[in-house]
């Protein structure tokens, strides 16, 4: 197979700048490795809740991008939740304070999940440019010019694909591990690579879902913040006029959560019934989403639990063989790393102005 431009991830970012180059008349060819697009946009739909097991929010006062493109796919949002009173959960004592607004911009979510701005996307691109199940493993640079990238399919077939152009959107971490180039880059370069912490990769979510969020009729926002508790914070996820729904962030590490198996969610169900009363016991759905465990994200170097890392490469490290070669993905954005928004900025960058 011979493209323009081949894309390696399917993840936002990746699919936006697919979107651009088909925009443009430009040809193009997308592989992603997993059985379906997405990346870390994970949203399922249980009992009139719509749970988000990846990426949840944005601002569109700060995120442009993605404000424009819930505007072209005619999506529907509504900001989070946080009337009420918040919770501080140090396990031998419990307060209730007011909620501070520490943050001036306003937190959306969209109404039908950010799988929205995914399905979107698709509705744009031509199936035939698109391949799921393909895992791309080495990049060489041909003598004649060109670049041939050798795959594996999920039947075990092997092919190679060339393109003039590649553009990889995955975590740089990943990248690093599991993608060898012929020449290889500079040794800075792929060390700057497996230095950059790809975003909630060692993390973990909890998410129950209720027949109506009853924490409201106690005053409770739903929030809850605990330095000791097995959720380390805790929102209210319901969505508007549907089921009730607490989405909690896990504030064990990957190893911790592996040993405790099934008993997980009895911890974490147990820090519910602290914070907000007996129903919380009671869900409809209690599901952990453990991203340390998905191999198409995250590295064993990933595991450690950290705080929002300072994103940014050096400028050329984004750009390998005379430009033929771009990197895209959310943790090589230069304003946004990390964020919905920092994986369209990167794809517009990848993809320049031609």
């Amino acid at each position: 197979m011979e493209t323009e431009t081949l894309i390696v991830g399917g993840g936002l970012s990746g699919l936006y700048a697919a979107h651009l180059l088909h925009s443009r008349g430009k040809s193009f060819h997308l592989i992603e490795a997993r059985p379906d697009f997405g990346g870390r946009i994970r949203t399922e739909r249980r009992d009139g809740a719509v749970l988000e097991f990846g990426a949840s929010w944005f601002w569109p006062d700060t995120n442009p991008r993605v404000a424009r493109l819930v505007e072209q796919f005619g999506l529907a949002s509504f900001p989070q939740h946080n009337d009420g009173d918040v919770l501080l959960d140090g396990g031998g004592y419990r307060r209730r304070q007011p909620h501070r607004q520490v943050d001036p911009r306003v937190s959306l979510r969209l109404t039908n999940g950010t799988r929205g701005l995914i399905e979107g996307l698709l509705e744009t691109l031509p199936e035939e440019s698109l391949s799921l199940g393909h895992r791309a493993h080495a990049l060489t640079r041909r003598d004649e010019g060109g670049i041939d990238l050798a795959v594996s399919a999920e039947d075990g077939g092997r092919r190679v694909i060339t393109a003039e152009n590649v553009i990889i959107a995955m975590p740089l971490r990943l990248l690093a591990k599991t993608l060898s180039f012929h020449p290889e880059p500079p040794p800075q370069v792929l060390e700057s690579f497996r230095n950059t912490p790809t975003w909630m990769a060692g993390e973990a979510k909890f998410l129950a879902v209720y027949d109506r969020p009853f924490w409201r009729d106690q005053g409770l926002s739903g929030t809850a913040i605990s330095p000791s508790g097995a959720l380390a914070e805790c929102h209210d996820a319901s969505s508007p006029g549907g089921s009730g729904a607490l989405l909690g962030f896990i504030g064990l590490d990957p190893a911790e959560r592996a040993s405790l198996g099934d008993g997980l969610i009895d911890r974490c169900l147990e820090q519910l019934e602290r914070n907000f009363g007996t129903p919380a016991l009671s869900p409809k759905h209690a599901v952990v989403m453990d991203w340390a465990n998905e191999k198409l994200t995250a590295t064993v170097e990933d595991a450690p639990l950290m705080g929002h890392p300072l994103y940014g490469l050096q400028p050329d490290h984004l750009s390998l063989w005379d430009g033929s070669v771009r990197i895209a993905g959310t943790e090589s954005s230069t304003t946004h790393g990390g964020y919905l928004e920092g994986a369209l900025q990167a794809a517009e960058r990848a993809v320049g102005n031609g």
